[in-house]
Formats: C-alpha cells, structure tokens, sequence
C-alpha cells in the first residue's frame, strides 16, 4: 500500500519503501531474463532448424551423386552384360564342337573352353562389384515369360510332371542388387511334350 505524506511545500507526494523497489528492480531484471532466454530459445530453434535443413540436403546430394555414378556407369554394364552373353554362346558353340569327333583341333578345345569360362566368370565378378548379380534358374522351375526369354531349342520329355517347366539355362540373365530390377533375362530351354 503507498504511503502518502506531505513535502515541505504542501504537496502531497507518495512515498515507496525500500521492499518495493527491491521487488521492482528484481521483477526487471526477471523480465529481462525472461526476454533472453526467449532470444535464445529462437536462437536454437533457428539453429535446429539450419541443422535439419543441413542433414536433408546432404542427404539428398548424397543420393543425386549415386543416382549419377549408376547413371554414367549404365551403358558401361549394359555393354558388358552384352559381351558376356556373346562369351558365353561361343562358349556353349565349342562344347558342342568338342563333342564332335571329327576336328583335328580337339587337343586345343579344353584350354579354349578353360578361356572362355575364365572370361565370363571375370566379367561376372566385375558385374557384381557394381551391383549386379547373375539370375540363373534352377532346372526343373517353373518356366515364368515374365522373367525368363524362352529358347528356340526345347527340351522333349514323356514326363507330364516336367512339360513347362525349365529344361536348362542357356545364358544367364543379370539383376541389379540395389534395385532389384531385373536388365537382361536369363535365356531357358523348356520341356515340351513328345509327340
């Protein structure tokens, strides 16, 4: 409550005690904590946010850089996938020709097959330090067009069990790891009933 007095001039004048202004200076200086603590709440409010921000772009370069890596390397594997199949129907020509009892060059046919394999298991290894494995089905699965290129050759069998079904694989097909998306279907032959 204030306290009214009289000054040496007649005027009324109000007089504060000392608690008062004690608990006026106290209340500025907590308004006054109060409006710093608020700056630095938006401070770091202001900073969390810069950090997200931050994180989220680094995070999507990071994704731009891969997506261009696989972009740029696309043809290079798309080319070695091609190569390979070739390795391998050459491969897949000399068996046969080795079979044959009447070439002169039998004795050169196993080292000739030994390169050959050598070369396509290189190019896989290389192929699947980028992420890309070879799909090769099992005999005797279910023959899917969805995902697997569907031979001329065909395989003949009396059993009813096996018609449709893979007979073998001719060339293997290749998946990207990353994306699981299948770039080239493995080549089968099929059982096909007898006639």
């Amino acid at each position: 409550m204030p306290n009214l007095s009289e000054d040496v001039t007649g005027s009324t004048v109000e007089t504060v005690s000392t608690e008062e202004v004690v608990e006026s200076a106290e209340m500025s200086a907590i308004k006054a904590m109060a409006a710093n603590v608020q700056e630095i709440l938006v401070q770091v409010q202001d900073f969390t946010y810069k950090d997200k921000i931050n994180r989220e772009l680094h995070t999507e370069l990071q994704s731009c850089k891969s997506g261009q890596v696989r972009e740029i390397m696309a043809p290079l594997l798309k080319n070695i996938i091609l190569w390979h199949g070739t390795v391998i129907d050459q491969y897949n020509h000399y068996v046969q020709m080795q079979s044959k009892e009447n070439t002169n060059l039998a004795a050169l046919f196993p080292d000739l097959l030994k390169e050959y394999k050598k070369l396509a298991n290189g190019l896989e290894d290389l192929l699947y330090d980028y992420d890309i494995e070879t799909e090769t089905p099992i005999v005797g699965d279910e023959f899917n067009p969805r995902t697997q290129k569907k031979s001329p050759r065909t395989v003949e069998t009396d059993d009813d069990a096996l018609v449709g079904k893979v007979a073998e694989c001719i060339n293997a097909g290749f998946r990207d790891i990353v994306t699981t998306r299948l770039l080239k279907q493995p080549e089968v032959a099929v059982y096909q009933k007898k006639p």
